[in-house]
């Protein structure tokens, strides 16, 4: 009886409960500054981060819904980690509110912290900040990009492919940010060909990767052809700016582009070691079209086979090292 009295004493504060509300600033784990007194769970409902509060995270947080109200910030430590289930809102200022504000909310993720998304963010690119050694994790199979603020040394990461070939325009349209490092990193990926960029009309997605752009894994599948292509699929320019080094690790394939005119100007070194499938495992071009590929630093082929050209298509590795 004792064991049911104590656990209704528990439970109370939650029945009826579709919103949690922060009260105070202070640390998530800590229910002192939840309008439920406990620590906000999943299945708890919306949680709202109040105007004028700043809530840190320092350890692994699972959340359905998240809202940061105007002047709120939502801030994940190092160690910390967000696992976001559905939806997080940043909301902007708003003048005119009750009560107004001026400033936008925030989420920074700190150096050694990561944000992984499972869901929604609804965003502008000043609203998120992404530290130097921070990560955001793309654990979704399509939906969108996080727009943020990519500092030097954050790294965006596409964990969560599997089947789909053509993603959304949402998706492409995200993949037009200034990132730092980028990494396709999606082991369960079962889609033969991942085309990045839009063919109606042609335009190119992914142009500027400010450090590495890292293409680790496109299957776990060692005898799989599955690739992701990086360039053009319709006639049209391009051009991919890379300022460190371009990787392709030996678990990924990768197509630079399958028809008109791409260029990838590398800052770095370029370095490819795939053993996945069969050959080629890189395709400078794979259709029609010109694809120039300028190598600043070293060009180092560890495994697998390149195909510079086709029948009515032409490659070019210029290297400067």
């Amino acid at each position: 009886m004792r064991r049911v009295i104590l656990f209704l004493i528990i439970l109370f504060p939650l029945i009826g409960k579709s919103q949690v509300t922060s009260v105070a600033s202070g640390a998530w784990e800590d229910p002192l500054i939840w309008d439920c007194g406990c620590v906000p769970f999943p299945g708890i409902g919306q949680i709202t981060i109040a105007t004028s509060h700043t809530v840190t995270i320092s350890s692994t947080i699972n959340a359905n819904t998240i809202q940061v109200q105007a002047a709120g910030v939502l801030t994940i430590n190092s160690g910390g980690r967000l696992i976001l289930g559905i939806n997080l809102t940043i909301d902007p200022a708003d003048p005119f509110g009750a009560p107004p504000t001026t400033i936008d909310g925030l989420v920074n993720v700190s150096m050694g912290a990561i944000l992984e998304n499972k869901g929604l963010i609804s965003s502008t690119s000043n609203m998120i900040v992404f530290a130097n050694g921070s990560e955001y994790q793309h654990n979704l199979n399509d939906g969108t990009i996080a727009y943020a603020t990519w500092q030097s040394g954050s790294t965006c990461r596409i964990t969560g492919w599997v089947g789909s070939n053509s993603p959304s325009i949402s998706f492409k349209s995200s993949l037009a940010q200034s990132f730092h490092h980028f990494i396709w990193d999606s082991p369960n990926q079962t889609a033969i060909n991942v085309q990045l960029s839009t063919s109606s009309p042609s335009a190119l997605s992914l142009t500027t990767v400010n450090g590495n752009l890292i293409i680790n894994n496109t299957s776990s599948n060692t005898t799989s052809n599955r690739q992701v292509t990086l360039g053009l699929i319709a006639p049209g320019t391009g051009t991919l700016t890379i300022g460190g080094d371009f990787i392709v690790n030996s678990n990924a394939r990768v197509n630079m582009s399958v028809t008109g005119t791409y260029t990838v100007n590398i800052g770095g070194n370029c370095v490819f070691s795939s053993t996945l499938g069969s050959a080629p495992q890189y395709q400078i071009v794979s259709s029609s079209g010109t694809t120039n590929f300028n190598v600043a630093g070293d060009f180092t082929l560890n495994s697998g086979q390149v195909n510079l050209s086709t029948a009515t298509g032409t490659g070019t590795i210029n290297i400067g090292g």
